[in-house]
């Protein structure tokens, strides 16, 4: 419904004033009386259907915009769009530092805090060649155990 199209009874009432009721002149009092009453209840009646068709204007519009499928213009589709994929991108990059905080965990918490070698002396670069041979030697023999237990659970029978 355009802005033209919208009325209220009283912009209705401007536009189609009341048809004026003729009074006869050599009337009683109470034929004026009468006439009055009649012609207060004509008013009364031409209100009332300039209200109903208003109503039923407005009913009708009302009816035609519920009947319109969908809410979802082109504009709106394309800002939801743009918001989904900053916040897909916001979602990746978070789970980027994640899984970034989680590695740099996981080599400090194998490898240890690497150790400045660049100050240290021959006595001190040994203990730290022998901590890390010992800890070579211990991982290799974990390695070999846990090789040695996948064989033999492949060769068990189901």
């Amino acid at each position: 419904m355009s802005d033209s199209e919208e009325y209220t009874s009283s912009e209705e009432e401007e536009e189609e004033p009341p048809k004026p009721v003729a009074k006869p002149v050599e009337a009683k009092k109470d034929d004026g009386k009468k006439s009055a009453a009649d012609a207060a209840r004509v008013k009364q009646q031409e209100q009332d259907r300039k209200k109903a068709e208003v109503r039923k204007r407005l009913e009708e519009a009302a009816a035609a915009k519920k009947a319109k499928k969908g809410f979802m213009t082109p504009e709106r589709k394309k800002k939801l769009r743009l918001l989904l994929r900053k916040k897909a991108a916001e979602e990746l990059k978070k789970e980027q530092e994640r899984k970034a905080a989680e590695r740099r965990r996981i080599i400090e918490e194998r490898c240890g805090q690497p150790k400045n070698l660049d100050d240290a002396n021959e006595a001190e670069l040994q203990t730290v060649c022998k901590i890390f041979h010992k800890r070579i030697s211990g991982l290799e023999a974990d390695k070999y155990d846990l090789e040695w237990k996948n064989k033999m659970k492949m060769l068990e029978p189901p």
